[in-house]
């Protein structure tokens, strides 16, 4: 357990074959927040965390996120409830039960407060969800492990077809979305860790949002 930036704590997994996982700890005085990946527990990390005030909810990416047996053992301890969107809701019943109390939010996204907001960003599953964060001058974007930066180009891994309901403007907001930091929950061997943004890398995340509106859109025709 490590703090990255003010209030925010990263859990590092042991490496594996595509790189190491990651999960997130948001600190703030609305309730901290946890934002798993699928991978170990994180119960030896208890006594630390509720040191800094507990995990009040945790938030999935998507239902590969999702491992069960952990999710519960956080809602069972700290009480946290999961949140996700409802187009994953039957997967994610699936794998995580009925033990953690679940409340699921629809293609609005949701704001919980304390610039903490979910954005629906399908393609990969159905109820695919990317949380932007401001804390402190700082905007940070978890984008899960289909957003990723590959030599000065993003990769973002979505199925066109998959984004045929989309009005074509689903996803603009991201393009002027203030972000200074993106946070994957899996690094690739010989990729960052983070990527803190700058002129040429937020240019070219622009340019990969519309050409993802260009695909979408063809695919209706």
């Amino acid at each position: 357990m490590e703090r990255v930036f003010p209030n925010l704590y990263r859990f590092t997994e042991e490496p594996y074959h595509r790189g190491r996982k990651y999960h997130y700890l948001i600190v703030r005085k609305d309730g901290n927040l946890l934002i798993p990946t699928a991978g170990a527990s994180l119960s030896k990390y208890f006594a630390e965390i509720e040191k800094l005030g507990g995990i009040s909810k945790q938030l999935i990416c998507h239902w590969h996120d999702a491992k069960g047996e952990h999710i519960n053992e956080v809602s069972r301890y700290f009480g946290a409830k999961l949140y996700h969107h409802h187009a994953d809701g039957p997967k994610l019943e699936e794998k995580v039960g009925t033990v953690c109390p679940i409340d699921e939010f629809g293609d609005e996204g949701l704001d919980m407060g304390t610039g903490f907001k979910a954005f629906y960003f399908p393609g990969h599953t159905p109820g695919h969800t990317i949380y932007h964060w401001e804390s402190r001058g700082r905007y940070y974007l978890f984008t899960s492990h289909v957003v990723h930066l590959v030599e000065a180009n993003w990769e973002l891994w979505f199925n066109p077809i998959k984004l045929r309901h989309l009005g074509p403007d689903q996803f603009k907001y991201l393009v002027d979305l203030p972000i200074t930091h993106a946070l994957p929950s899996v690094a690739k061997y010989g990729r960052e860790e983070y990527h803190q943004f700058n002129d040429y890398t937020r240019k070219t995340f622009a340019t990969a949002i519309r050409s993802i509106l260009r695909k979408a859109t063809a695919s209706r025709k």
